[in-house]
């Protein structure tokens, strides 16, 4: 019998509607948003695409940027007890 892989919630392809999937394939949280979209022209259905893939990029753009901030936080913590410890 195989393990069930644990699935992380995800957004509906058509409607952005966060839902946890019940299989690993799955895109749309309900049937209705499934027609809607296979419905949509390819034109609109591209451009959606697309801005899917701006916003990833930005997302991880940002997380990189976070990080590096709490880096930069942590730096200048030690620095100020450096600075709080050293005689004047």
């Amino acid at each position: 019998m195989k393990a069930k892989a644990k699935l992380e919630k995800i957004r509906c392809k058509n409607c952005g509607k966060l839902f946890l999937p019940k299989r690993a394939w799955q895109k749309f949280h309900n049937d209705n948003c499934r027609v809607q979209y296979h419905r949509m022209p390819d034109a609109l259905k591209k451009r959606i695409s697309k801005i899917e893939n701006e916003l990833k990029e930005l997302n991880e753009q940002f997380e990189i940027i976070k990080s590096s901030l709490n880096s930069l936080k942590k730096s200048i913590e030690l620095l100020d007890k450096a600075i709080k410890k050293s005689p004047v």
